[in-house]
């Protein structure tokens, strides 16, 4: 059944976000960091060729197609990336910050331990890609598929997935700070023992989800009836929450 809990019994946790310090970007050459140019597939397979990393800086690559090229520990940073094609591409230890992309193609790339910050890959895909150990930040990933990728130890805080799809993924004991699931597609996502803060879950299809020991205190789980009640079987919920379960099943309490 769902517990009632006061949000006074909450532990007083801070949110931290993995430590990525291990990743290796930050040794990149100073004569390896190209600024403010537009890039085509034939300049960046030349780099890729180079065999070290590269740091793009402000650089133009929409629409490039970039097909199983090895961007292993390259930075992207400012970066238009708008329609541009990662497929299959070698993305490990990459780090993307404050990146516009838009329907940008990671299908079946490895994305491995990547870092992505401040960016903008909304109705991007990343089906059958690799994202073991990635963290999203901060993110724009409003209609994202992400079906059929393996993302085991993901992590997204402070991200729009908004009507985004999602694998039957485990977040199993994470905390979850910010981020918007409103009509994403969640089915079959394991949230036990997950913390969820200032979160959103309405309209999100959760079918087969399973939030057993979960604390959604601080989530916007709409309006709840029946249904919500089965979907969130052994989760910790406010007593409003619970005020408003009881009046949705058309109960008065006196």
């Amino acid at each position: 059944m769902i517990e009632p809990r006061s949000r006074t019994t909450r532990k007083n946790e801070s949110f931290r976000m993995p430590d990525t310090t291990s990743q290796k970007p930050d040794l990149i050459a100073p004569d390896h960091v190209i600024e403010n140019r537009k890039l085509g597939k034939e300049y960046l397979m030349l780099a890729c060729a180079d065999g070290t990393p590269w740091k793009l800086v402000g650089c133009d690559l929409e629409g490039v197609d970039a097909t199983g090229l090895n961007f292993e520990n390259w930075i992207f940073e400012s970066c238009n990336v708008k329609e541009a094609k990662f497929t299959r591409a070698r993305l490990e230890y990459t780090r993307w910050t404050r990146c516009r992309g838009g329907k940008t193609k990671f299908t079946k790339a490895d994305f491995s331990d990547g870092r992505v910050e401040g960016c903008d890959f909304s109705n991007s895909d990343f089906r059958e890609a690799t994202l073991s150990d990635s963290v999203f930040e901060r993110c724009k990933l409003l209609g994202a598929d992400f079906s059929m990728a393996k993302m085991l130890h993901v992590r997204f805080a402070e991200t729009i997935l908004m009507a985004a799809r999602l694998p039957p993924m485990s977040f199993r004991k994470q905390r979850i700070n910010g981020v918007n699931f409103d009509a994403a597609d969640l089915s079959g996502c394991d949230f036990r023992d997950v913390t969820f803060d200032d979160c959103i879950l309405r309209n999100a299809n959760l079918k087969g989800a399973k939030f057993a020991g979960a604390d959604i205190q601080r989530a916007d789980i709409g309006d709840i009836g029946i249904t919500a009640a089965k979907v969130f079987k052994g989760a910790f919920i406010s007593l409003e929450q619970a005020s408003r379960l009881v009046q949705g099943l058309g109960l008065t309490v006196v």
